[in-house]
Parts: C-alpha cells; structure tokens; sequence
C-alpha cells in the first residue's frame, strides 16, 4: 500500500511541476505571438503612413494637370488659334500668369502645355521649372516636328487617357524624374498634351529620413521590381536575386511582410504598393525588429526557474492529503465484487475523494442489483429452452452436446445423460445429411456466420421427420466462437400441408385455365359479331351516300326530261294548229337538244358513280387481294362519305400518285378510311372553325406509308394511351361503340401485315402513320 501511495505523490508532485512549466510555455508563446504582432502592426503603420505622403506627391502632380486642362478648354477660342496667326501668342501672353500661379499654388517644381501643331499651327508651347520661387521658362519649339508627338508620354496619354514615365534623367534640369501626360480635347480633336513632373530628389530626401529600427531603411521599386531608390546606409544589402525571388509574393498582394535569409541573416521585408503601381518597402534585420523576444524568453526562464520549488511543495502538501484517503478506497476495493458482503463507507468530504467513495458505495449497490438480474435472466433463459416446442441444443467446438432440451429429449426418445458428450450428427439419420451438417458446422467455425437447412431424420419407430435446422456461434468476452447453439423446428406437418396446397392450387390452375380458354373464345366470337357489325354498319353508311349522291343527277334528269316533254307537246300542238313558224320550230329544237344533253349528262354521272359504289360494296362484301390504284380508292371513298362531311366542308388535301398501285385487300383500306374519316367527324372536328383533312401516301420501295392527318381538338395523353384499345370511347352516351379504332388497327396489324402508329396534342390534332407491304 505504501509503495502505491508513494507513485501517486510522485505522480503529483511531477503532474504539478510539468503544469507550471506548460502554463509558463503558454504565456511565453502568447506573449510572443502578441508582441510579434504588434511589432508588424507598428511597422506597416509607420510604412503605410510613408506612402500615403508619396501617394499625395502623385496626385499633386495629377491635379496641376487637371488644372492645366480645365482652364485651356475654358478660355481658348478653338477656331481663332487654328486660323488668326497672332491670336496664340496673345492667348499665351494671357495663361502664362495663371500656369506660373498653378505651379507655385501647388508648391510643384514643373508644369507645361504643349499645343498641337497639328491643330494648332505653330511653336506653341507653355513649360515652366520652379527653383527657389523662381521661375524658368523653357524655350517654344513645333512638338511635332521636334519628334515629341511620337514618344510614349504623348501617344499613351492620348491613348490611354493618362500616362506615368519611368524614372529618366533629364539634362536641361539636371535631375531624375518621372512625366505625367494628359491630353486635352476639343471637339474631337487633341489640340494640346499638359503634365507636369516628380522630382527624384523628393523621394529621396524623404526615404532618408525614414528609419525602421536600427537597421532598417526605406526602398523604391518599379511595378516590375526595378530599383528606383535604395539607402546607402543599410546595414545590410537587399540585392536582385533576393527580390527576384520574392517577386512573385510581392505582386500578388498589396501589402505584406515576408520573413528570409539572406547572407546568413534573418531579414524581415515589408512592403505596400503605392496607386501608380510602384512599391515601397522596408527590410530591417530580424534581430532588430523583435529584440524584445529575446528580453521575454529571458524573463519566462527565470520565473519558471522560480516556480518549480513553488510547485514542488504545493505537491508534496497536496499527495499527503489525498493518498491517505486513497488508501481507504482501496483497501474497500478488494471487496466490491463480493456481493455477499456489503460494506458502505462512510463520506466524510465533500471534495473528489468524498465523490469518489459516493461513487463506490454506489457500485457495491449497483454491483449486488446486476447480480442478481443474472441469476433471474438465467433462470428464465433456463426456463425458456426446458418449455420450449423446438429442439434446442448447444455443441462444442469439437461438434460434440454440451447441452440438450426436454423437446429433444422427447423428439429422438433418448435420455438426455446419453446424449450429451455425442457428437450433434447423430440427430441426422441419413449419410449424406451427417455429412451435410459436418461440413456446415465447419463453415460456420470458419465464417462466424449462421446457417439454415432443412433434412430428413428417422426415429427409432421408422417414421420420417423433415426438420428445420439453425447453427448459430457463440462468442465469449473476447469476441472468439466459444460454442455453437443449435435449434431444429419439426416441419414434417408444414411440408405435409404445403404439398396439399401446391396439389390443390394446381387442380384449380387447370379449372381455371379450362374456363378461361372458353371465355377467350367467346370474347373473339363476340369481337367478330362486333366487326361483322361494324362493317355493316358501313355498308349502311355506303347505302345512305348511293342514295344521296345519285338522287341529285337523277332528279335533274328526271326534271330535264319533264321540260322535254312540255316543249314537244307545245311543237306539236302549234304543228297541228298551223301557227308553228320557222323560228319556232328551231328554238323549240334548240330547248329540246340542251333538255337531251342534260339527260345524257347527270344519267352518264349517276352511271359513274353507281359504278364506283359498286366497286366499294364488293370491296367491302369481299376480302379479295386484287391489285388497285390507292388513290383513286381513296376517292371513291370520299364521294360515298360526302353526305357525312357535307355540314362540315372540311378542306380536303390528298397527296398521292395516280400511278401508285397495290396488291392487297380493297375493301380493309375502304374500312380504315372509313373508320378514320368518322372518328375526325365524330370526335376531332368539335367546336373548329375550318376544319382540314390531310392523306398523304409515299410509296417507300416495298412498303407503302399513309399518313392520315386532321386539325381537330387532339387527344389527351391519358386518352391517347388507350385509342386502340376495344370498347373504349370518349362518347358512350353518344353512340360511340369504342371499335372503330381498335378494328383500324387489327385490320392493319392482321389482315394487311403493316404498322400504325398515332400521335396527338391536345387541341393541335391528331395523326395516324400507317404502314403496309406493297404487295401481299
């Protein structure tokens, strides 16, 4: 006991040293981290704040310009300069006070417009240097004839709307500077380009003055990371192959600090980008930047330095306290298993060791009240498997009876003492089974995976018993198969019983299919009775057009031959009168000649069409492949109809050849026209204005495809899905027997060996594709 109490004030007596030393690492490394970023923070301050003063020296020298350019668009009289000789040199006489008073308003050291001599004819120039509040005035020249109108300044300012120079070295002023160009425009011309300059000497003056710490000086660089200033009096060199390398981070943010090395130096740089695009920057030595790193990590030593003999005693009081208690705990510990003997400590503290002997009184209850869960669990389990109707059985790992239940003992009439310690396949009466469940058991020690089958066993007395057999494992703590349980259902009643199922289903399958073959066949009589009367439903409708269509010529006929006879009675009565005069008697031949020509004519057109009606009745009485012309079948067939579609006069359009000629069945195309004509009648033509029938045939080689087409109000898609289906229609209390279409498309599909198809979109019509051999 000693020895544990001795690991557990080491244990805290080192935990609480080791906590000081993390808690001290902590500080140090979040003062760091706060002092490293102020220290940035100050240093891009102080950057930040330089460029904003190089920035204002920029937009000086843009607004003098802007100044320039507002006050020549102002007060230049455009078409006195370009035509009056004398005018420029008064109007530059006028400005040159102004631009002298913009310079000096700006505190600027240059300004200057140049005029266009292009617009503006002449040496006309206005550029002005500023020294100690003096000002120079450089000579007038022809800025295009002096080759300026074609450098860069000019021709991007003009292009570009403005324009920044590189740094150049300009002799007649002695100096580095930079150019800024802005043109000025007056209706649509460039008449002039002003500007005025940066000095170098400027930035210079100004990055001398700007120190980061001891070490740290101020450079310039162009967009393209070209030196424009660097200090002399760097303690350290920042060279090219630095900058090169560090190129790419510096133009993909606008500000940033990055950390390096360089001539074995830790270097720090800094940078901002000024608005025209160059960049300044600052590069003082690590060391420099964060010396009060080194001042804190000195400081955090020393107190953690300090701080262990702090810690140290507060452990050793800390260890006294608690071990004592520990070994209260643990001496109780030995016992908590036991669930004879209760013991509850008492708790004197309200601290973690008296939470921990609640926590232990606690388990003692909690330990006793599992306990004796399990006993009951097990005795209901036990319970269970005795009562059970099934087989129940567990196998050892060598497949021999560790267990058996009563229903077993029952089952196979052998007492279960002599069963257990056999080996399982004995339950199995037949070879090949003993074998099947010695091989299963294998698989299910292998896989750890159950298995179920159902096989044949044979009592003692010679009866057949078909069981259903389940092995499942057992796994102990160590998720390892310890045992294998067994259970087997006695199915022989149920196997019995589904074959006397099996036996009566298929008794009644075979009525069932009896009665279905007769009904079948008397659905297709009554379908044929159907047809039969669908056709002569047609025939009926051919009869009423017979006697439509030829009771009109036959009436006229009828009518002429009437006025025939008036006008011989009234020849003969003026012959028998003598009063019969020559003009007489040849009108009178005259009237009875047209009255004869109107007789032959309707008599001769009532012959045609009883002829063509003859034709359809026996093509529609007789089934007979004969060889005929489409499309004069498809008129024939239209006349006949006509008395159906004469309200209506719909605009007919048949697009066929009068050569095209088929061997096939006449009278099912007359049908299917037929059915296809009623049916856009009947159901397509509601409620349209103009309605429109389109047959189009195209002879394609072997086959012949007829397109039927009307505009009428379409079908649904739910409607359409069914359309060839039989007795199905969309006006039942109408009359509509629902065969119309089916028998299209049985006459199609059967009889004439083709295809049809029928497409539609409500209220957009409806089209049937039909296609057939060319010869059957």
């Amino acid at each position: 006991m000693r020895h544990i109490a001795n690991k557990v004030s080491l244990a805290i007596i080192l935990s609480t040293v080791m906590m000081g030393l993390i808690l001290g690492t902590l500080v140090y490394l979040r003062s760091e981290a706060l002092l490293r970023a102020q220290t940035e923070e100050n240093l891009m301050h102080v950057l930040e704040r330089e460029a904003s003063i190089i920035n204002g020296r920029f937009d000086n020298v843009k607004s003098i310009s802007n100044v320039f350019r507002s006050i020549i668009t102002e007060t230049i009289d455009l078409n006195r300069a370009k035509n009056e000789p004398g005018y420029m040199m008064a109007y530059k006489n006028q400005i040159i006070p102004i631009v002298e008073n913009m310079i000096a308003t700006f505190e600027s050291r240059s300004g200057w417009i140049l005029f266009n001599s292009n617009v503006i004819p002449g040496t006309n120039t206005v550029s002005f240097t500023r020294e100690d509040n003096k000002f120079l005035r450089e000579e007038e020249y022809d800025v295009i004839s002096a080759g300026y109108g074609s450098e860069d300044w000019w021709m991007n300012a003009i292009l570009y709307g403005e324009f920044w120079t590189k740094p150049y070295y300009w002799e007649p002023w002695d100096s580095e500077i930079i150019s800024y160009s802005i043109p000025i425009r007056m209706n649509g011309d460039v008449i002039a380009v002003t500007g005025a300059e940066l000095f170098l000497d400027t930035f210079t003056e100004q990055l001398d003055s700007i120190s980061f710490y001891e070490s740290g000086k101020a450079s310039l660089l162009t967009e393209d990371m070209k030196w424009i200033y660097l200090s002399d009096s760097n303690s350290y060199t920042i060279d090219d192959l630095w900058i090169k390398e560090h190129s790419s981070i510096i133009k993909s943010k606008p500000t940033g600090i990055e950390y390096g090395l360089e001539d074995k130096t830790r270097t720090v740089l800094a940078w901002t980008t000024l608005d025209n695009g160059w960049i300044l920057m600052a590069h003082p030595t690590y060391k420099d930047m964060f010396s009060g790193l080194k001042v804190l990590f000195n400081l955090t030593l020393i107190t953690m330095a300090m701080s262990i003999p702090v810690t140290i005693v507060i452990g050793l009081l800390l260890s006294k306290t608690i071990t004592k208690r520990i070994a209260v705990l643990s001496d109780i510990a030995g016992n908590i298993l036991d669930h004879e003997k209760l013991i509850l400590l008492p708790v004197e503290s309200t601290d973690e060791i008296g939470h921990l002997t609640e926590v232990f009184n606690q388990m003692q209850l909690n330990v006793r009240s599992t306990l004796s869960k399990l006993r009951l669990s097990e005795s209901k389990y036990r319970s269970l498997i005795e009562t059970s109707d099934h087989l129940i059985y567990t196998i050892s790992l060598d497949r021999k009876f560790l267990m058996v239940n009563k229903a077993m003992e029952d089952f196979l009439g052998i007492e279960r003492t002599d069963l257990i310690g056999q080996a399982f396949e004995v339950l199995f009466s037949k070879d090949k089974d003993q074998k099947f469940w010695s091989d299963s058991f294998n698989d299910v020690i292998t896989s750890a995976v159950g298995i179920t089958s159902i096989s044949v066993v044979v009592l003692e007395s010679g009866e057949e018993k078909r069981l259903s057999t389940t092995l499942t494992p057992i796994f102990d703590e160590n998720d390892t198969i310890a045992m294998v349980m067994g259970t087997s259902t006695d199915i022989t009643q149920i196997v019995e019983a589904e074959h006397e199922i099996n036996r009566l289903l298929q008794k009644e399958k075979e009525d069932l299919s009896d009665r279905v073959d007769r009904k079948v066949v008397e659905l297709n009589n009554a379908m044929q009775e159907l047809m039969e009367a669908e056709k002569m439903a047609s025939l009926g409708r051919l009869v009423a057009g017979v006697a439509h269509e030829i009771n009109t010529p036959l009436g006229t006929a009828i009518t002429a031959a009437s006025f025939l006879e008036d006008t011989q009675h009234q020849l003969n009565a003026a012959l028998e009168s003598g009063t019969l005069s020559k003009s007489s008697f040849e009108h009178g031949i005259e009237v009875m000649n047209d009255a004869i020509s109107s007789i032959n004519r309707n008599l001769q057109k009532a012959a045609t069409l009883v002829s063509s009606f003859k034709s359809i009745s026996v093509n529609q009485s007789h089934d007979t492949l004969t060889t005929f012309s489409i499309k004069e079948l498809i008129e024939v067939e239209l006349v006949s109809l006509r008395h159906e579609y004469k309200r209506l006069q719909p605009r007919i359009t048949i697009i066929c050849s009068s050569e095209l000629k088929l061997k096939s069945y006449p009278g099912a195309f007359t049908q299917i026209l037929t059915n296809l004509i009623m049916n856009s009648l009947k159901h397509g033509f509601i409620d349209i204005e103009v309605p429109g029938l389109t047959i189009v045939v195209s002879d394609e080689r072997d086959t012949v495809t007829i397109v039927y087409k009307d505009n009428g109000v379409g079908m649904r898609q739910d409607v359409l899905s069914h359309v060839f289906e039989p007795f199905f229609t969309t006006a039942r209390g109408k009359g509509g027997s629902g065969l119309g279409l089916n028998i299209v498309y049985n006459m199609v599909t059967g009889l004439l060996k083709g295809k049809i198809i029928c497409e539609s979109d409500y209220l957009k019509g409806t089209t049937f594709t039909i296609t057939v051999p060319k010869h059957l």
